[in-house]
């Protein structure tokens, strides 16, 4: 039942750890439990639906909008202010990135910044972002992406509050998971120590590496590594403004309400 579970929240099969040379599914001692749980592999998952959620919200939201142009032009507004900040109080930014309160080396600063600048500039290239794709890094798509960092950033607006507690509750459903997995591991080493498990595996190892690669909703935790501070963020449009002020209406926020419970609802069933 728990591997249903993992399947239908989103466990792809490239996270599975096989053990004992066999399949996951091939450890279930059913011949119709191992057909059920690859038959679900093949079915939408959890994560599929609210990545097709995320790409229509930020679609309602933006309209043809490009708001990861948008980040990009606040990102180089705020590294312009951090180089006038070296520039004028080079100890200070130093002392504050480094930890030396000693240091007065304004270009490294600026190397560093420049850095930190680039680095951040690359999460919105969607090119970039198909790379981690191909990889197997993110699951996410680009504008999933991007929808989950405009909902976060824009987090206190009314018009995205439901789709603000919706993430947070995947994320902490995905927290949850990963904090039984700690738990069994733990328990694990405390009996039996180093040898191998019941079921076959190497016991407390192979525990800590599933622990290790099979979180789900990891790239909603990741879009937090996209956001600037609020004082970074310019002003939105005056379109994209009418659009949240809409989204306001009660036939909205009801619609909203709706597809969260429905995604809760598809969670518990699966947990």
């Amino acid at each position: 039942q728990f591997r249903l579970v993992e399947n239908r929240l989103g466990l792809r099969p490239s996270q599975r750890v096989e053990h004992s040379g066999c399949p996951y599914y091939q450890h279930l001692p059913d011949i119709a439990e191992q057909q059920e749980v690859t038959e679900s592999e093949a079915e939408t998952s959890l994560l599929g639906l609210v990545s097709a959620w995320l790409e229509r919200l930020l679609s309602e939201c933006c309209g043809e909008w490009n708001f990861a142009s948008y980040m990009c032009k606040a990102i180089e507004q705020a590294a312009e202010h951090d180089r006038a900040a070296i520039a004028k109080y080079p100890a200070v930014r130093a002392a504050a990135d480094g930890g030396f309160a000693a240091r007065n080396d304004a270009g490294a600063a600026l190397a560093e910044l420049e850095k930190k600048r680039q680095a951040h500039l690359r999460l919105f290239d969607p090119e970039a972002h198909q790379e981690l794709l191909d990889k197997g890094i993110r699951q996410l798509s680009f504008r999933a992406t991007m929808a989950c960092v405009f909902v976060q950033s824009f987090s206190s607006d009314l018009s995205l509050q439901t789709a603000h507690r919706l993430v947070n509750n995947l994320i902490a459903i995905d927290e949850d998971i990963a904090r039984w997995r700690h738990r069994h591991a733990s328990l694990v080493l405390r009996m039996i120590g180093s040898k191998n498990g019941t079921g076959g595996s190497s016991g407390h190892g192979y525990l800590k590496h599933v622990m290790d690669r099979s979180r789900i909703f990891v790239d909603l935790c990741h879009s937090s590594h996209y956001l600037l501070p609020q004082h970074s963020m310019p002003p939105l449009p005056a379109q994209v403004k009418l659009r949240l002020q809409r989204r306001q209406e009660p036939w909205k926020a009801q619609e909203d309400a709706l597809m969260a419970d429905g995604l809760r609802s598809r969670a518990r069933s699966c947990s």
